[in-house]
């Protein structure tokens, strides 16, 4: 899966990659699925909230691993869809 690079702050991470016209695979949006798990190459993104650290810990996720559909982004961020 390719790079993406997004420079937004305050959105939802999945919103600004679809708006970017890039795209990862997503499902429920709802942090049930994981489907648009994203690894973070560089930057950051607001801490995980209560429930995308719940899903996050429920499967197992590796640190750099965060929830498209519920991280928010802050700033220049470049991330990569996890491969399923």
């Amino acid at each position: 899966m390719s790079e993406i690079k997004l420079n937004e702050t305050g959105s939802i991470l999945l919103d600004a990659v679809l708006e970017s016209g890039a795209e990862i695979p997503f499902g429920c949006r709802t942090a049930k699925c994981g489907v648009c798990s994203v690894e973070i190459v560089s930057g950051q993104l607001a801490a995980p909230g209560e429930l995308e650290a719940a899903t996050l810990t429920a499967f197992k996720c590796e640190p750099g691993i965060r929830l498209a559909c519920q991280a928010h982004t802050q700033g220049e961020v470049v991330v990569r869809a996890v491969e399923k």
